[in-house]
């Protein structure tokens, strides 16, 4: 990444923040290059560049985390084995974290939510691995 841009559109001398605090001591690099741009681009602004950061973008789980959240859930012991039998199985290929992870997210889709908890304290779930007839209303009347 460079330490400065040039445009000619918008008439400014776009900076990081490392080089314009390098450039306001002399007889550095930094500040003569600051000059030749000020010469060689009169009239345009200087400004310090800005990183924008995406909104909602979250840092995934780590395993310990993981393991901590299955833990509160309700059958943890199920899915605990489960969390250790895929931990083994992506351990064998390339990307294993990634491979944990997807199956995390399938499973626990609702992880960064509020959770809600039953009697027990426990962390009500419903994963999206839970078998159809499970999460399914009951369509049964009574006649």
């Amino acid at each position: 990444m460079n330490a400065y841009t040039v445009s000619h559109v918008t008439r400014s001398i776009i900076l990081t923040r490392n080089f314009i605090k390098a450039a306001s001591i002399p007889d550095t690099d930094e500040y003569r290059l600051l000059i030749r741009l000020r010469t060689d681009n009169p009239g345009y602004e200087i400004v310090q560049r800005t990183i924008v950061k995406k909104e909602g973008k979250r840092k995934p789980p780590t395993y310990k985390q993981m393991k901590k959240y299955i833990t509160c859930v309700e059958n943890s012991d199920y899915y605990m084995a489960r969390f250790e039998a895929m931990r083994e199985e992506a351990a064998s290929k390339n990307g294993s974290y990634a491979r944990v992870l997807k199956w995390f997210r399938q499973t626990f889709p609702n992880f960064y939510v509020m959770p809600e908890y039953n009697s027990d304290n426990e962390i009500i779930v419903t994963p999206a691995d839970y078998p159809a007839e499970e999460t399914a209303p009951d369509t049964e009347t009574v006649a």
